[in-house]
């Protein structure tokens, strides 16, 4: 009958699972260190420094780190500007060729 009990059980009810929670359940960070927050973003650290430097992503100082709070690391993703769908490359006209051609049509006309 026990094992049954134990069958029947969530993991949080077994034995030994008291007070964890699974790593699915754990709430996000609201903030985190600048580095970790470029990383996390796919963002480089030296574009990220730049934009602390100048002020666009703000950051807050507890001693010697710097923390990127979530609300202003989402504020700072949002002004930056909307991308463009790239042109994939072999719809690119080399460049070199275009040139060659531009000179050639005025050499003809």
């Amino acid at each position: 009958m026990a094992t049954r009990l134990l069958d029947d059980a969530l993991p949080d009810q077994l034995p030994g699972r008291r007070g964890r929670q699974s790593p699915m359940s754990a709430p996000a960070p609201i903030a985190m260190p600048w580095r970790a927050w470029a990383k996390n973003n796919s963002l480089g650290v030296n574009f990220t420094w730049r934009a602390i430097s100048v002020g666009r992503l703000k950051i807050r100082r507890v001693g010697k780190r710097m923390l990127v709070l979530d609300e202003d690391g989402r504020a700072f993703l949002q002004k930056l500007p909307e991308g463009r769908a790239a042109t994939p490359a072999s719809l690119k006209r080399p460049r070199r060729a275009a040139e060659a051609e531009a000179k050639a049509g005025r050499a003809c006309g």
